[in-house]
């Protein structure tokens, strides 16, 4: 009986990979929602999901989650939110942005949601980082270019040289109780940015944004 459960699972998700809708991907670390076009599945996307999951046993491999292309440095998409990032203070200034958008995208944060989710940020962020109106004003200038997050993102590291490790860390340290400790060997303001990011996200959760 379990095997054909299996069979049968197997059978349904191939035959909604190739028609246009919403998949649903499955596995020990959550649920994700991908919308496909054209046979081509886009952005996978947390969701707030219960499932019950059978099968993964001791030693059990998660299954990775597909993620976006990161946008060449040549993408002129990039090239334009590079220049604009340059009107930001520092790299630490850049890194905290970068990893709102990071921590927005994660949180389940469509690109189409991107802008609105970013303009309410930005004012916690200014305040908190006391950077002047620098960021709001980054959002304005940024998002008229695109709502791509990895797009904004790579325009970000083009600019002020931010290495994916850097936000890798900060987004383990947001899940992490001792996060501040976690990312304290990065040369910025960790708990800072770490406590803004989860001010923003406990924000956006109570307006229903994510």
């Amino acid at each position: 009986m379990k095997n054909w459960l299996v069979i049968c699972a197997m059978a349904l998700s191939c035959s909604i990979g190739l028609a246009d809708g919403p998949v649903l991907l499955v596995t020990p670390q959550g649920v994700y929602r991908s919308e496909v076009v054209n046979g081509v599945p886009g952005e996978w996307v947390p969701q707030q999901i219960d499932v019950i999951v059978q099968g993964y046993g001791p030693g059990a491999t998660p299954t990775p989650i597909p993620q976006p292309p990161i946008p060449a440095p040549s993408d002129p998409v990039v090239q334009q939110v590079a220049a604009v990032s340059k009107t930001l203070k520092d790299a630490a200034e850049a890194t905290s942005v970068a990893a709102i958008i990071d921590s927005l995208s994660s949180a389940g944060v469509k690109d189409s949601n991107l802008k609105e989710a970013l303009e309410l940020a930005a004012g916690i962020a200014d305040s908190a980082l006391k950077s002047e109106g620098r960021i709001a004003a980054w959002v304005k200038n940024a998002t008229k270019i695109t709502t791509s997050a990895v797009k904004l993102k790579a325009g970000l590291s083009s600019a002020w040289g931010i290495q994916a490790q850097t936000l890798e860390v900060i987004q383990q340290a947001i899940a992490s109780p001792d996060g501040a400790e976690t990312a304290a060997a990065l040369d910025l303001d960790a708990a800072k940015i770490i406590l803004i990011i989860k001010t923003i996200l406990d924000l956006l959760k109570s307006l229903g944004i994510i």
